[in-house]
């Protein structure tokens, strides 16, 4: 596991274009930048689910580590989890990996996350 990734949940501004309701960017870095796309917002990171997807343009890398106020009145971002991850499939259509994140004093927690497209529609699978 040798990149990074962060969930933020982001709380869009009045000026915010793409979406007004809360919601979750996963952000994973790829290539100098952070490849991303955005979910509704889920509860607990350990379950299973399956949600719609939208991808969104390749973000800064400042945002693996950044919280606050975006600015220009986009809203704001809080970090949900961040932590390391390993690649298993990219391609036109799919991006699935292994991620791992420390919870406190507990051990580091694992999932595999899968963004597919089917027909042009993207969801991430929490397997």
């Amino acid at each position: 596991m040798n990149h990074r990734f962060v969930v933020l949940e982001h709380t869009p501004g009045r000026l915010f274009k793409r979406q007004l309701q809360p919601h979750f960017d996963w952000m994973f870095e790829s290539d100098g930048g952070l490849l991303t796309w955005a979910t509704a917002p889920i509860d607990f990171f350990e379950k299973q689910l399956v949600v719609v997807a939208r991808p969104l343009p390749v973000h800064r890398l400042r945002y693996l580590d950044f919280e606050g106020d975006i600015g220009e009145d986009r809203g704001e971002v809080r970090q949900r989890i961040a932590g390391d991850y390993a690649l298993l499939r990219r391609d036109e259509q799919h991006f699935a990996v292994e991620i791992q994140w420390p919870r406190e004093g507990e051990p580091r927690h694992h999932r595999q996350v899968r963004f597919d497209c089917d027909s042009g529609k993207w969801r991430l699978s929490l397997c």
